[in-house]
């Protein structure tokens, strides 16, 4: 009995990131034996195709024929792919699989410019920090110690703030700053 399905990888798409689907039929074809007499065969599955694969990746495209498929989603959505299954015993057969493939907005790209804009100096420091980050969105920061306790808080304000933790400690404490769509941590380095 033919299991008609397909895996979509990663797990977790981004818009605009390539998707790999692999097709999990099995079995993969009619014949398990591809030396078996050719006109026999025509005669018996009725002169159709071995299986034929064709995906419908449901954003407008094109199908794509072919066993395994490759997909870039421009936006994101749930799209409810589709492999289409087209084989030849006696006479043609249809068989589908839907699955819906999420695809999201990453915010990987945001973070990381973000964390290139951030400048916390000096780190190691004796206890006075000064954090400058390039942003217009509104961003709290706080520090925790190594308990997850928040030991500071405070707001940028015209994209800069001081950090004084002269009272704490030495050790390595967490800088976490917040704002609308992204969150940094760095550890900064408390020094006596």
């Amino acid at each position: 009995m033919t299991q008609y399905d397909f895996t979509v990888s990663p797990s977790v798409i981004c818009a605009g990131q390539a998707v790999t689907f692999t097709n999990t039929t099995t079995p993969t074809s009619i014949l398990g034996n591809r030396t078996y007499n050719s006109a026999a065969f025509d005669v018996y599955f009725n002169a159709e195709p071995d299986s034929t694969y064709a995906w419908d990746y449901a954003d407008g495209s094109p199908l794509a024929v072919s066993v395994n498929g490759s997909h870039t989603y421009a936006t994101a959505a749930t799209y409810n792919a589709t492999l289409y299954t087209v084989s030849g015993l006696y006479t043609t057969c249809l068989d589908t699989k839907v699955t819906p493939v999420n695809v999201t907005v990453c915010t990987d790209i945001q973070e990381n410019n973000a964390a290139n804009m951030l400048n916390i100096y000096p780190n190691p420091s004796n206890g006075m920090f000064t954090v400058n980050m390039n942003t217009a969105a509104k961003t709290t920061v706080e520090v925790y110690n190594v308990i997850g306790e928040v030991v500071f808080s405070t707001q940028l304000t015209n994209n800069t703030a001081l950090v004084d933790l002269s009272n704490y400690s030495a050790g390595v404490y967490s800088m976490k700053l917040i704002s609308e769509n992204t969150t940094i941590v760095k550890q900064i380095v408390l020094t006596k």
